[in-house]
């Protein structure tokens, strides 16, 4: 659960499926398939570089996995905003403000 939560937080889809096809290989894609009701072929398709599945498949492949989605706020972090052509964090902006 580890290594697909790490390859989804990359942003990358592809990183995502690669890693949910790796995880499918080593509990047998025909086995995975019957699971989730999904044909073999099918699951082979949505699994490969190419492949872009429907959140319905997804979904059945996660839960033939004993695994689900889940949303989540993004973790906290600094506001950046453009100033002069560059960014700068806010509380920066905000302290220069300060002395000035």
């Amino acid at each position: 659960m580890e290594y697909l939560n790490a390859a989804l937080e990359d942003g990358d889809a592809a990183v995502f499926l690669s890693a949910l096809r790796n995880v499918a290989e080593s509990r047998g894609i025909g086995n995975l398939a019957s699971h989730s009701k999904l044909n073999r072929e099918h699951t082979y398709r949505i699994l490969s570089v190419r492949g872009n599945p429907q959140l319905k498949s997804l979904s059945a492949l996660l839960n033939a996995l004993d695994l689900r989605l889940a949303v989540e706020p993004k973790p906290q972090c600094k506001r950046r905003v453009v100033h002069n052509s560059r960014k700068v964090s806010l509380e920066k902006l905000l302290e220069a403000k300060r002395i000035l």
